[in-house]
C-alpha cells in the first residue's frame, strides 16, 4: 500500500516500492493532499482520501478496503448503513496489560542450591504490581497473557549477569531487554534494585508498544484509556503547541469515561500548562479554578493511583497552587510506587520549585538511574541544569540543557536554564543567540516564574538582563 503526499512524491524510495508493486500485481495507493501522482502512477487507480475523518463508510476508504480485501482473496467487508449500522469493535488496546513471569534460568545458582534468581523474579513480580496498569501471574502453557517477561541469571565469581527480557505473547516480537552486571556483596539490596528498575522500564516498554499501535488510528475511534495513553505520550513535549492537543485529548478521554482517573490528572495538568504559560490578556482566575475543580475530579476517582497522584502534583506546581500539599502527594506516589520514573521527575520539579535544588538534582539522579533512557529525560535533563545553575555549577550546567534541548527544543525551562548558565559563565554572546531564537509566546513561563524556585528566578532574570532582555514581571 502507497500513500501519496507531497513529500511521498519527491522519494526515490516510495517509488522505487511502488514500482515493485506495481511489477507484481499488489499495489494498493491513496492519496492524502493534491500532489499530482508521478507517472506511471497516476494512471492506476488511486483512493482520494483527502481531508478523510477516519470514517470507514467514506468511499475512499471503501476503495482500500475492496482492493486489499481482494488481493488476500478475502469477501468484501460489508458497508455500514444508516438502517442497520455495524457494531464497532472493541477497543484494541486493553485497558490493563497482563504479563506472565516466567522462572529466570540459573544454572550456577541452582547447582549450588541458592535461590537468588526465585527470590529476584519474586521481588520483580511485586515491583511490576504497584503499576495498576500492569497484571501479574505466572507463565504457564495455558497463558493468555499480552506479555511475557523472562531472564536469566549467570555468576562469575562475586559478580553476577542479569538479563531480562520482554515479548509480546502473541507475536513473539521483543519488545524490551536489558542486561545487569553487578556485585553480589548484597543480594537483597541487588534484588531489590533490579527489581524496580525493571518494573518501571518494563511499564514505559508496554505504554511505548501499545502508544505505537494506536498511533495511525482517529482519534474519533479511541476508547477514554486510548486516548489517556496518546495524551501521554503528548504531555511529553509539553511545549506551548502540544498543550492544546493534550487538553482536548484528555478532555475527550473524561467525556467518554467521567470517573476515568488518569485522564482527569492529564487534564489538570494540561490546564495547569496553559497557566504556567498564560500572557496579560489570558483568564487566570477562570484557568486556576478549572484546575481545582479537575483535580478534585481526579482525586475522587484515583486517590490510589500513584501515577494519577503524580500528575496532580505537577498540576499544582504549574498552577501555582499549594507546594507543601504537591510535595506531599508525589512523595506519597512514590511511597506506593519507588518505580515509577515519572515521579521522580515530577518530585524533582516540585523540589525545584520549592527552591530544595540539592534535593532535586538527587530525585533527577533517581529517575535516571531508574532508566537512563526514559522519554522524560526531555524535563529531566533541564531541571539537572536549573539545579546546577541555582548551586553556580554553571559549566556543568551547559551541556545538560543542551542535550534536553536537542530531544525537546521548544522547551521554555530547557531554554531559561541554558541562558542562565551561559550568561552567568561569561559567554554572553551565546546567551544572546540562545535569546533569539525563543518563541515569545512562551515568555509567560519566565514572567509567572514557574517552578523556578526564589533564587534561580532572581538567577534567571539577572541572565535575560545579560542577554539583552528584561522580563516584564
Amino acid at each position: 500500500m502507497v500513500v501519496w503526499s507531497a513529500e511521498a512524491v519527491k522519494s526515490q524510495w516510495v517509488r522505487a516500492e511502488a514500482d515493485l508493486a506495481r511489477e507484481a500485481g499488489t499495489l494498493v495507493q491513496l492519496t492524502l493532499d493534491d500532489a499530482p501522482l508521478p507517472m506511471p502512477f497516476n494512471r492506476i487507480q488511486c483512493a482520494d482520501l483527502r481531508g478523510w475523518s477516519g470514517d470507514p463508510a467514506a468511499s475512499g476508504w471503501r476503495k482500500v478496503a475492496l482492493s486489499v480485501a481482494e488481493l488476500l482473496g478475502r469477501p468484501a467487508p460489508a458497508p455500514e448503513t444508516d438502517e442497520a449500522p455495524a457494531a464497532r469493535p472493541p477497543p484494541s488496546t486493553p485497558e490493563a496489560f497482563s504479563i506472565a513471569l516466567a522462572p529466570f534460568a540459573d544454572p550456577t545458582g541452582a547447582a549450588a542450591g541458592d535461590d537468588f534468581a526465585d527470590g529476584l523474579v519474586a521481588e520483580i513480580g511485586t515491583a511490576l504490581a504497584r503499576f495498576p496498569i500492569l497484571l501479574v501471574g505466572n507463565a504457564s502453557p495455558d497463558s493468555a497473557a499480552h506479555y511475557l517477561l523472562e531472564g536469566s541469571v549467570r555468576r562469575s565469581g562475586p559478580r553476577v549477569r542479569i538479563n531480562v527480557q520482554l515479548r509480546d505473547a502473541s507475536q513473539g516480537e521483543r519488545v524490551w531487554t536489558e542486561r545487569f552486571d553487578a556485585a553480589l556483596e548484597d543480594p537483597f539490596a541487588l534484588q531489590d534494585d533490579v527489581a524496580t528498575t525493571v518494573a518501571g522500564r518494563v511499564e514505559a516498554a508496554i505504554l511505548a508498544h501499545a502508544t505505537r499501535r494506536i498511533a495511525p488510528r482517529p482519534v474519533e475511534s479511541l476508547a477514554a484509556h486510548e486516548l489517556y495513553l496518546r495524551a501521554r505520550e503528548t504531555i511529553r513535549r509539553a511545549a506551548l503547541e502540544q498543550v492544546e492537543a493534550i487538553e482536548a485529548l484528555s478532555e475527550r478521554a473524561v467525556a467518554l469515561d467521567p470517573g476515568h482517573g488518569p485522564s482527569l490528572a492529564l487534564l489538570a495538568t494540561a490546564l495547569g500548562f496553559r497557566i504556567a504559560y498564560a500572557g496579560a490578556g489570558d483568564d487566570v482566575a477562570a484557568l486556576g479554578a478549572r484546575v481545582s475543580q479537575t483535580i478534585d475530579r481526579a482525586m475522587l476517582a484515583g486517590a490510589d493511583d500513584p501515577e494519577v497522584l503524580t500528575f496532580v502534583a505537577e498540576a499544582m506546581l504549574l498552577a501555582g497552587e499549594d507546594l507543601v500539599v504537591a510535595r506531599a502527594l508525589v512523595d506519597r506516589a512514590l511511597k506506593m510506587n519507588p518505580g515509577l520514573v515519572v515521579g521522580w521527575d515530577i518530585a524533582a520539579n516540585i523540589r525545584m520549585g520549592r527552591g530544595e535544588y540539592e534535593e532535586a538534582l538527587a530525585h533527577y539522579e533517581r529517575c535516571l538511574h531508574l532508566d537512563p533512557q526514559t522519554p522524560w529525560r526531555t524535563y529531566v535533563w533541564p531541571g539537572m541544569a536549573g539545579c546546577m545553575v541555582a548551586m553556580g555549577r554553571f559549566e556543568e550546567a551547559i551541556p545538560l540543557a543542551k542535550e534536553g534541548m536537542q530531544i525537546g527544543p521548544n522547551n521554555p525551562w530547557g531554554a531559561a536554564y541554558l541562558i542562565a548558565a551561559l550568561a552567568h559563565s561569561g559567554r554572553i554572546a551565546e546567551a544572546r543567540a540562545v535569546l533569539a531564537q525563543l518563541d515569545p509566546r512562551q515568555a509567560g513561563v519566565f514572567t509567572n516564574s514557574v517552578g523556578f524556585g526564589s533564587k534561580l528566578t532572581g538567577m534567571i532574570d539577572e541572565a535575560f538582563k545579560l542577554a539583552g532582555w528584561a522580563a516584564a514581571r
